[in-house]
């Protein structure tokens, strides 16, 4: 009798997933923790960029940010136009808020300038301290609705691909409504929940050195 080998069906290799990532800046705040429960029960991760003065007032929710996995990223000191400051006092303003967020055991690698305004300063200061800056490619502009409905159908109406990357407001509670059914949406398009993390790669879609990736503790799918 000769001895053969089996061939074991091919299995179909797995789709690639696309990724998109939901930001929330200005925190933390009194609302914040409601963003985080609604997060924790979607299995999905946020990255927030944080004030630092707000750190200091409420390091409790920033460890929670930090012990339930979401991203920590630096949003200023005191949400100021960064275009209007030298480049002493954009320096002061990063570094400020990393000593808020070292004492909480927090090294951010992330930046996003308030209001989204950027110089050439804004980009070294953050570089000098070892952070990469954040864009949105998809702007609900929900700050300024007191009502969930129309956030989220701003979010339904951006052309979302592999890699976007949301603005939202964590302090903003029609935000936080509007928040489940977002990431039912955002899920019914085929889209996981990812997070933003530097990269040694351009990203065309947002002019940094960052990538939209899965969450090491949930591919938020």
């Amino acid at each position: 009798m000769s001895l053969g080998f089996y061939a074991f069906p091919a299995r179909a290799a797995d789709p690639p997933r696309n990724y998109v990532a939901l930001t929330l800046d200005d925190g933390p705040d009194e609302n914040a923790g409601r963003v985080m429960n609604i997060l924790r029960n979607n299995n999905a991760r946020g990255v927030f960029f944080v004030i630092g003065a707000n750190v200091t007032a409420r390091p409790g929710q920033v460890r929670r940010m930090r012990d339930e996995g979401h991203v920590i990223g630096n949003h200023t000191y005191d949400h100021v136009d960064l275009t209007t400051l030298g480049a002493p006092e954009i320096g002061e303003q990063f570094a400020l808020t990393n000593a808020a967020l070292a004492r909480l055991n927090v090294v951010p690698d992330l930046f996003r300038p308030p209001f989204n305004r950027a110089n050439e300063s804004v980009w070294d200061a953050g570089w000098d301290q070892g952070m990469a800056m954040v864009r949105a490619d998809c702007d609900p502009a929900d700050w300024s609705y007191t009502s969930a409905r129309p956030i989220r159908q701003n979010v339904q109406n951006c052309d979302l691909q592999n890699g976007s990357i949301i603005q939202l407001h964590s302090w903003n509670a029609a935000t936080s409504q509007a928040l489940p059914g977002m990431i039912r949406d955002i899920r019914a398009r085929g889209f996981c929940l990812g997070i933003v993390k530097p990269s040694t790669v351009w990203n065309p879609l947002h002019a940094g050195w960052i990538e939209v990736a899965p969450s090491p503790e949930t591919d938020g799918c």
